[in-house]
């Protein structure tokens, strides 16, 4: 198998690729974003990274690359869910309607596409499966999120398998030309050797459907404990949020413990943006005691201000209440937001920072191996 990776990013699909064990050379990286093409070239240095834009390719210079599979990674911005939704009308698409008319002409003998959730509803898609058609290829596409496969980071995408009918690939794999997407691990796909995920260990095999939190899948995650920097670990620089942050963003934060496991989709914005962008990490389980002895100490004074709709007494000193779960920050926050100050002192107790990149790193399944640039 021969690979070419368009919109290679930092290198993801290549350890994909790397891992699944299956004999392949990628023949080439291709990325126009300068600071993920150093990042793929430290880490892959005998891969040909070339930082180009899509639409200077022409037929004849793909083709010398004798690629056979091509992998595709497209810009998800025009599609996602916190963007314009410009779809086709965003000049970010324009490369890949080009990488659309070099299928029509060099027909591939595979394609994988990753996408947003929100991609199977526009333009692009609906050209995309138009060329597949037209060049007779069978394909298979999936919504499906690491939550789905034990990883406790909530990032639903879109996936699509592709296969020119007249290759001589011979796959048990089954594929078609429906239109319809699979929203659940495929259950007849090889098991990858070694792999310990819920889908190849079959742990999740029975389930059939699900909510659009995942909320079935959710048990059988790992905690997020076993996706921390390990303590001795004193390179690394940890970020927590300041009293301004707390102040103005504490109502938005998704708020995650060592024991909890989901978080929410990280994104390009994480620990620039507050809302939206990823889950923040409470680090102040360690100090329970403390924490208990002033929570209750400040409901003792202000108990007769909450509502029996949020809270009873029973409740309120019970062990399990002083588990935070983001729930509940979310009911104290609403029954005492007029409060502001108590708000505070709140906020600041539970200690919150941000998840370090090797940490977002590791629950998006990069390998420790895998470098960045200092």
């Amino acid at each position: 198998m021969r690979v070419l990776e368009l919109y290679s990013g930092i290198g993801g699909m290549h350890i994909a690729f790397k891992e699944s064990t299956v004999k392949h050379e990628v023949v080439a990286a291709v990325e126009i974003n300068g600071v993920a093409t150093d990042v793929y070239k430290y880490n892959f240095p005998n891969t040909l990274t070339l930082n180009r834009v899509i639409e200077s390719f022409s037929p004849d210079y793909v083709c010398s690359l004798n690629a056979n599979v091509w992998s595709l990674c497209p810009p998800c911005q025009p599609f996602t869910r916190l963007g314009k939704r410009m779809c086709e009308a965003d000049n970010r698409s324009s490369s890949f309607f080009h990488v659309l008319d070099l299928i029509s002409i060099l027909k591939p003998a595979g394609i994988i596409l990753e996408n947003v959730k929100g991609f199977e509803h526009s333009e692009p898609w609906r050209r995309l499966i138009e060329v597949l058609n037209s060049c007779d290829y069978e394909y298979r596409q999936f919504l499906l999120s690491p939550l789905q496969f034990g990883i406790p980071n909530c990032r639903l995408r879109f996936y699509l398998l592709a296969r020119l009918r007249s290759s001589s690939w011979n796959s048990n794999f089954k594929m078609g030309k429906s239109e319809s997407i699979d929203l659940r691990p495929p259950i007849d796909a090889p098991m990858l050797p070694g792999c310990q995920c819920t889908s190849c260990s079959g742990v999740i095999s029975h389930i059939e459907h699900t909510d659009d939190n995942f909320t079935e899948y959710i048990q059988f995650c790992r905690p997020i404990s076993e996706f921390l920097l390990v303590p001795s670990d004193s390179s690394k620089e940890l970020y927590f949020l300041d009293e301004k942050c707390l102040q103005r963003y504490f109502r938005v934060l998704d708020i995650v413990r060592s024991c909890d496991k989901k978080t929410r989709c990280f994104t390009k914005g994480y620990s620039k943006r507050l809302e939206g962008t990823g889950s923040v990490f409470q680090t102040s389980m360690e100090n329970e005691d403390s924490f208990a002895n002033w929570f209750k100490k400040y409901l003792r004074s202000t108990i007769e201000k909450l509502t029996s709709d949020y809270f009873d007494d029973a409740t309120f000193f019970s062990s399990s209440w002083l588990i935070k779960t983001s729930e509940k920050i979310t009911n104290f926050y609403e029954a005492n937001k007029e409060d502001e100050q108590a708000v505070l002192q709140y906020a600041k107790l539970l200690k919150l920072r941000f998840f370090h990149s090797r940490e977002v790193a590791n629950m998006m399944c990069f390998p420790k191996s895998f470098g960045t640039l200092s």
